[in-house]
């Protein structure tokens, strides 16, 4: 249970990643910026998705294109 705890983010947590509120993490999700799962009534957002997003925006700020 632990490991798939892991793969699964809190809102919370993903705001800490992206250095934003969780205010814009909700944002970003209802405007389809951030992909997201609804577990048990839960927004959770996958690891893996998570991480590409922000290699997507690192990119970018690095000049290249999405």
């Amino acid at each position: 249970m632990e490991d798939v705890e892991k793969e699964f983010l809190k809102p919370k947590d993903v705001a800490r990643m992206f250095g934003v509120t969780q205010d814009t993490v909700g944002n970003w999700r209802r405007q389809g910026i951030l992909p997201y799962l609804r577990i048990n009534n839960t927004i959770r957002f996958s690891r893996s998705d998570i991480v590409e997003c922000l290699s997507k925006l690192k990119r970018k700020e690095m000049g290249g294109s999405l």
